[in-house]
């Protein structure tokens, strides 16, 4: 009889340190006793023994035990600090102009099924960056992408293509500075971007 009152307590969803149980596992192998797909914190899953949930001998999929500190990498420093300079009164750039995080993404595991871990090199980018922090409006881009997409940036349309100087300076091989000298002085937008066509080109900027 308790067994069956135990059987019926435990249910997807419930949670026991860094795991939340996902689905009742079928019993195969040596071991004994019920067992559960569980997924971790930092997104992974594993068959997971109930005894093991309940008696705190397994916490996490070994992402606690990589580093005390930093349990959950790169990912979650990024998630923390997001948070961090929208709830900072000092932060001008962020909490000033009203920007906020969604309450979705106020709990880490959520914000990771959203948006996965980050790729090396990249950070979380505002498509719109004025708008909030939310899944419509983020993605992972490298630091390229990100300075392109910034309020301060001057885009530039030419050729019915719209990008920053930068990205047209690295386009065209001619140097940054030499195109805003062009710029001060030519409002013929061919003349200004037509030099040193034999210069060899650089790699275009990502999209």
């Amino acid at each position: 009889m308790e067994e069956r009152r135990n059987r019926l307590r435990i249910k997807v969803g419930d949670q026991f340190n860094s795991w939340t149980i996902v689905a009742e596992a079928e019993n195969f192998g040596k071991d004994r006793g019920r067992k559960f797909e569980c997924k971790c914190i930092c997104g992974s899953t594993k068959i997971v023994l109930l005894n093991s949930l309940r008696q705190g001998t397994t916490k996490s999929c070994g992402c606690l035990n990589k580093s005390k500190r930093k349990p959950f990498g790169r990912t979650y420093r990024i998630w923390k600090a997001m948070r961090a300079r929208c709830n900072n009164p000092k932060a001008h750039i962020y909490f000033g102009k009203g920007i906020t995080v969604c309450e979705r993404w106020n709990d880490f595991e959520l914000f990771l099924e959203d948006m996965g871990e980050c790729p090396r090199n990249y950070s979380i980018d505002r498509i719109d960056s004025n708008g909030n922090y939310c899944p419509e409006n983020c993605r992972w881009a490298d630091s390229l992408t990100q300075n392109n997409n910034t309020s301060q940036v001057r885009l530039i349309t030419y050729n019915g293509k719209t990008q920053s100087l930068s990205c047209w300076s690295r386009e065209l091989g001619i140097n940054r500075s030499t195109l805003q000298n062009r710029l001060k002085s030519e409002t013929d937008l061919e003349r200004v971007f037509s030099g040193n066509k034999n210069k060899r080109r650089f790699q275009k900027c990502a999209d």
